[in-house]
């Protein structure tokens, strides 16, 4: 890496920027061909010490840590060194739209970073009452989005033939739900 990076670091970060600079690292090595193991596990070493659920080489789960990485690498290079207080966003007239833009712009005046850029989205869910027509919004952030396989008609394990797409993934995310009144 070329050192960029470095004008975002943020030393108020729990890692206060190291976790930054240990995968800055480990990419140079890997772009340069020289990957050693020092530097594979002066990472590793590093986020076992930020998180003790990943000391050691026992088996871990890959998501688990592949999320505790993004989360600790957005927060070492957030752009925000001062976050604002906690207020409230309440709507009245708004459209979805003008409300997602509105929650999005208040998330990243906490939380933006390079890590944000790539990887952060925002999911909206739409809350409607059968019986009155009462509809409540809600806007959240994620880094990543763990998708259901969609279910197959057959009920046999083993007579699985079909192919499922990232779209059938997708589809089955989005689909709408129907709750009962209790």
């Amino acid at each position: 890496m070329n050192g960029d990076y470095e004008q975002d670091l943020n030393t108020k970060s729990k890692t206060k920027g190291q976790l930054a600079k240990a995968y800055a690292d480990l990419v140079s090595s890997a772009k340069s061909g020289n990957v050693t193991r020092s530097v594979v596990s002066d990472f590793k070493s590093l986020v076992g010490k930020c998180n003790s659920q990943f000391i050691g080489y026992g088996q871990q789960d890959a998501q688990e840590f592949l999320r505790f990485a993004i989360d600790g690498l957005s927060a070492d290079l957030n752009r925000v060194k001062i976050k604002p207080k906690f207020k409230e966003l309440k709507f009245k007239t708004e459209t979805k739209e003008e409300q997602s833009e509105k929650w999005w712009e208040y998330f990243k005046s906490i939380e933006d970073s390079f890590i944000t850029d790539l990887f952060q989205g925002q999911l909206m869910s739409n809350t409607e009452c059968h019986l009155c027509g009462h509809q409540s919004l809600a806007f959240d952030n994620f880094m990543d989005l763990s998708l259901s396989l969609p279910k197959e008609e057959s009920k046999s394990l083993y007579s699985r033939t079909s192919s499922v797409t990232l779209k059938d993934c997708l589809s089955e995310f989005t689909s709408e739900e129907k709750f009962d009144s209790d």
